[in-house]
């Protein structure tokens, strides 16, 4: 994966969005009364089939509604953000000589901490304008046939789509290649604090060989170093991955309920 780095990654996803949003806009801005599947039908089946579309319509317009104001919070976010990343770079890149010290280095990683709320909210808004803006789409396809209609560009509509869904693993996997660099750090400043060895329980130990006699020469690393409980860091690392599994589960049961649905249309379609 080509890596535009963080600021390029967040600023990349903008023409997409756009693009994206102002085709669905379009379409909303000429949604007639008459959709395809209202042609043709009895009175009272018409009727029905217009409460229906007019609903769909509701839903669609509020999906948009929803991933306009997405892009809005996401963009002022990602804004602020690399505003206050680039005065911390300008000071970072003041301080080279000075960062051979643990001192240093460990201001400096404190420094960066501060960044790590604002990283995690825009990965979660990310994920929303995202996730919005492909059920937007599928909406405008599934529920009001919009490929049957001429205001629908369907090709520019899936070549803006896949351009999101591109910069949208970009920003994500810079995001979260941050962050582990971050966790790397705190992790090995939190178990060797004056940058020297020194025995951590449960991960690293000095031992003699008379000790190593007495384990039956054994070198299993579990045998000298003992255990030892997450620390609250971790335990709220393993918080923040479940809860991501748990959002992406949800997802993919959607898109699973969804694709059923039309998988069995398109069945009933054949018989």
């Amino acid at each position: 994966m080509r890596n535009p780095g963080i600021e390029g990654a967040l600023t990349e996803l903008d023409s997409p969005l756009v693009k994206l949003t102002q085709l669905l806009q379009t379409f909303s801005d000429r949604l007639g009364a008459s959709l395809p599947l209202l042609k043709d039908l009895p009175e009272v089946e018409g009727l029905v089939a217009e409460d229906i579309a007019n609903q769909n319509i509701e839903t669609f317009r509020a999906t948009l509604s929803e991933l306009e104001a997405g892009i809005q919070e996401f963009t002022a976010a990602r804004d602020v953000l690399i505003g206050e990343l680039q005065v911390h770079l300008a000071w970072f890149a003041t301080q080279a000589e000075s960062l051979s010290t643990n001192e240093a280095q460990k201001d400096c990683a404190a420094r960066f901490a501060l960044f790590i709320p604002q990283l995690k909210t825009l990965q979660k808004h990310i994920n929303e304008v995202h996730k919005l803006g492909t059920r937007a789409v599928e909406l405008a396809e599934k529920k009001l046939e919009a490929r049957k209609q001429d205001i629908w560009d369907g090709k520019e509509v899936k070549k803006q789509r896949d351009a999101l869904d591109k910069v949208r693993d970009q920003a994500i996997f810079a995001i979260k290649s941050t962050l582990y660099v971050k966790a790397q750090v705190t992790w090995l400043q939190s178990r060797f604090p004056e940058a020297v060895f020194v025995d951590v329980s449960g991960l690293c130990k000095v031992v003699t060989r008379d000790e190593i006699t007495q384990q039956d020469s054994s070198l299993t690393p579990g045998r000298y170093v003992g255990v030892t409980v997450l620390d609250a860091e971790d335990e709220e690392d393993v918080e923040e991955r479940m809860r991501e599994i748990h959002l992406e589960l949800a997802s993919l049961n959607e898109e699973a309920v969804e694709l059923a649905a039309a998988i069995a249309a398109n069945f009933e379609e054949l018989l």
